[in-house]
């Protein structure tokens, strides 16, 4: 064994029954500069299959003409076992029908001696770089299994949050979801009950930043004591929770969770009910009657349950509160840099389309108004925002359509410049931090973009998306700079060899660095070298 070195390191069998072969092979090529840290050799087959079993090899070199079994019967009989090991035949007299075989079986190159040193160093780079790319690949499906379970709760919880809005339709949609989530929703009928808290009591209690763990309290008591016909607890918006029941729901256990927050917590919050149906595809429904009803106590001032069927005003006229419109504003608040003219016209042209009484009217851009402050919340700039108090008396007092409509626009623009100076500010922060690890760990030959984005705590994705945006190049792009950069200063001002080279400039593998540096730079490392010569 020659070049242990430890690590993801790749290995080289020789097989040769002679032993003036193995030897003449050993020395041929530079194996270390070639990719390999260990060499193996056997005299015959039976030696070699017993050496792999104990370690196997990435690339056997063998001879076609061994006594006892032939190169290619050991390509078969490896390959059988290990079909990842790569294979290069020699042989002394070319045949076609062994070519033909060689092939067959998958042997990477079959080639006719006398062999050259030009000619295996040829073929042995072609076989690493299939090696590279196969453990790559691996690596990546392997990376995307281990996401996918990571983010299995995330992707459960969107489906929770797509099934409640009515975004995801469809039996046949919702059933296939469930299906890959493996979430059983057993039931003659199903209900949603919102579970709506006091922002205002839990900041001035608890403290904002304690909110997730306040949520967390008002989930458990609800599991507790509600697990019987609960299905799942929704974490869809800030101030409320959506549970999700099997048949219709009981007030009075409701009324039982109310008192454990108030003797628990010492909160009191809104419980709105919506009415139960008898298809998944249809909870929707029951979800939006739920937020209504809370939103009813809420706008009244006050706590307690209450169930669709029982606001007084739906048994005179009913308004259907325009969801997707205000999804529209909503995300352009979110993701759009400017908050277009007329924003709110699609809002109010859906409820002014109904003919509704003013009051039931102004109660919608009421609840519109609630939720605009949370996308304010969210991107923590609600201080920047006028208090709301101040901005729903001014609406709560507009005369007209115009007034409501510019009030709005006057918010929404507002929101969007206040979220815009926090995010540049943020990215730019974010850019600086990330040239910064770059700066200190470029060496590392282990640093990646996702490594990177991990130590900042944010997504490969977005740190890509925002750092091209910034500096014009892409992260990697300016990962490989500043290493091709450090590996021209040693090439000018040291004698280091290559490989040494490239480990103090981050890659692990120096044949993938020589092509990289040749591609970005337009000439090898060492024509680098004698072109701007090596000074100590």
């Amino acid at each position: 064994m020659l070049w242990t070195t430890g690590g993801d390191f790749m290995r080289i069998m020789c097989v040769d029954d002679e032993e003036i072969i193995r030897e003449g092979l050993r020395t041929l090529i530079d194996w270390k500069a070639a990719g390999f840290d260990e060499w193996a050799e056997a005299p015959h087959a039976a030696r070699a299959i017993e050496l792999i079993r104990l370690q196997p090899p990435d690339l056997i070199i063998t001879d076609i003409y061994m006594p006892v079994m032939s190169g290619i019967e050991f390509a078969r009989t490896v390959r059988a076992e290990h079909p990842g090991i790569r294979f290069i035949i020699l042989t002394g007299h070319e045949k076609f029908e062994c070519a033909q075989e060689a092939i067959e079986i998958g042997v990477a190159r079959y080639m006719v001696k006398p062999i050259f040193p030009e000619e295996l160093q040829e073929a042995v780079s072609a076989v690493v770089d299939e090696i590279i790319s196969e453990r790559t690949a691996n690596k990546w499906s392997e990376q995307a299994k281990q996401r996918l379970r990571e983010y299995k709760p995330v992707i459960t919880e969107q489906f929770w949050v797509e099934l409640l809005s009515g975004s995801l339709r469809g039996e046949e949609a919702i059933r296939a979801r469930m299906q890959q989530l493996d979430i059983e929703l057993y039931a003659e009928s199903l209900s949603c009950v919102v579970i709506k808290l006091d922002m205002h009591a839990i900041a001035t209690r608890y403290g904002r930043h304690n909110m997730n763990l306040i949520k967390f309290a008002v989930r458990n008591i609800t599991e507790e004591i509600m697990h019987e016909k609960l299905a799942h607890i929704a974490d869809i918006e800030p101030s409320q929770l959506h549970a999700v029941f099997r048949g219709e729901v009981n007030a009075d256990s409701l009324a039982i969770v109310l008192r454990s927050f108030e003797t628990t917590l010492d909160l009191n919050g809104c419980v709105g009910i919506g009415s139960a149906y008898p298809d998944v595809s249809e909870l929707f429904h029951s979800a939006r009657e739920a937020e209504e009803a809370a939103q009813i106590l809420t706008m009244m001032d006050q706590t307690g349950i209450i169930g669709y069927k029982e606001i007084p005003t739906r048994k005179k006229e009913r308004l259907d509160y325009p969801y997707a419109e205000e999804k529209t504003i909503l995300d352009t608040l979110r993701y759009r840099e400017e908050a277009q003219p007329n924003l709110l016209t699609p809002f109010y042209t859906a409820l002014s389309q109904q003919r509704t009484a003013w009051p039931m009217t102004k109660l919608a851009f009421v609840q519109l108004l609630g939720s605009i402050y949370r996308v304010a919340d969210e991107y923590d700039i609600g201080d920047s925002m006028p208090p709301f108090y101040d901005t729903y008396t001014e609406l709560i007092n507009a005369q007209s359509g115009t007034g409501i409509r510019e009030l709005f626009q006057r918010l929404c623009e507002l929101l969007v410049t206040c979220k815009n100076k926090k995010h540049s500010s943020l990215v730019n922060l974010l850019i600086d931090q990330a040239k910064a690890v770059i700066e200190e760990r470029f060496s590392d030959s282990e640093l990646t973009i996702n490594s990177i984005a991990a130590q900042l705590c944010v997504t490969p994705n977005y740190l890509s998306r925002i750092f091209h945006q910034t500096t014009g190049m892409t992260c990697v792009e300016y990962l490989t700079q500043k290493r091709l950069a450090a590996a021209k200063t040693l090439l000018k001002h040291t004698r280091l060899k290559s490989y040494q080279i490239a480990e103090k400039a981050g890659y692990a593998n120096s044949h993938y660095f020589s092509s990289l540096f040749k591609k970005n730079v337009g000439e090898t490392p060492s024509q680098f070298r004698i072109g701007h010569g090596a000074r100590d």
